[in-house]
């Protein structure tokens, strides 16, 4: 861990999130957190937050930068650091939105198939009630048309 006095005087190094530490390393948070626990990179703790003090040394060497073949110049402003850190946030947002509204399509497609398939067994069923309806319906004239005795005496 580094103490603040230390970060003061390290102006050669930028404090920047876990997250985008491990990008900037080409590694995983994971990592970068055993890292910090190892003691080989220096962290402090901020407003609930790790914050990773990174150096363009620390990079491995001949290893592309995480994002689209665009260098991260740790050395610039914390301003731009902290629109970095924004872009991955937003970038992660959009994916994250992005497979949620895949799978809240997928699932009113089959919702819609349901609903669809429910309908036509409805309608066979209504079809074939009509027709029982019918049939019962047929059969009450038929039995109204004979005459009392008839009935009554059960000749047909």
């Amino acid at each position: 861990m580094v103490d603040i006095q230390d970060r003061e005087q390290d102006s050669t190094r930028q404090p920047v999130e876990l997250r985008t530490a491990a990008r900037f390393l080409r590694t995983t948070p994971e990592a970068v957190r055993k890292r910090i626990q190892r003691g080989k990179l220096e962290a402090y703790k901020e407003d609930g937050r790790w914050l990773v003090l990174v150096d363009t040394a620390d990079r491995p060497d001949g290893q592309s930068s995480p994002v689209q073949g665009h260098v991260l110049d740790v050395s610039r402003s914390s301003s731009t650091v902290d629109l970095y850190e924004r872009l991955l946030q937003v970038t992660e947002e959009a994916t994250r939105y992005r497979v949620l509204s895949e799978v809240t399509e997928s699932s009113r497609q089959q919702a819609e198939e349901d609903y669809r398939r429910q309908i036509a067994e409805l309608m066979a069923e209504k079809r074939q009630l009509e027709e029982q309806v019918h049939s019962a319906e047929e059969q009450l004239q038929t039995e109204r048309s004979r005459g009392f005795w008839s009935r009554l005496f059960g000749v047909k």
